[in-house]
């Protein structure tokens, strides 16, 4: 397991900027890496959007080597795309969310309530993983 967490920790390395790689260098596995950069990065708000969109509209040759504008042009575009899938994927999740909570006996409203007070949403699993816990206890 060891070797494998290097091998990842050296690949996510590698593949960010050296301002971000200064962020994580002392972080000691590829895990808590991910983690602390999913929660860096993942909030997509409208105004990156519209950055991102405009740039793509934007973008112009200027007499560089169709490859290098190809580059650039595929590197923002799928920033663009990638943006737009983590949105669906947050849409897709929070209807999964919904719909949980929706299907719960009522003996459950207050702690459905609970979970929507928050200032994040939580995930469906862990909602799950909470109430089968608060049902076991209940049993006991």
């Amino acid at each position: 397991m060891g070797y494998l967490n290097h091998m990842v920790m050296a690949w996510i390395s590698n593949s960010v900027s050296d301002n971000i790689k200064d962020c994580v260098m002392f972080i000691e596995t590829a895990r808590e890496i991910w983690q602390q950069l999913k929660i860096r990065f993942s909030r997509v708000n409208g105004a990156q959007k519209y950055k991102l969109n405009r740039a793509v509209y934007h973008l112009r040759q200027k007499e560089r080597p169709i490859n290098e504008y190809y580059t650039k042009m595929r590197k923002l575009t799928d920033l663009e795309i990638n943006a737009f899938i983590y949105a669906l994927n947050q849409q897709k999740e929070e209807q999964r969310l919904f719909q949980f909570l929706n299907g719960l006996d009522e003996d459950y409203t207050w702690k459905r309530s609970q979970f929507l007070i928050g200032s994040t949403l939580p995930i469906v699993e862990s909602v799950c993983a909470t109430l089968q816990q608060e049902e076991a206890q209940r049993e006991i």
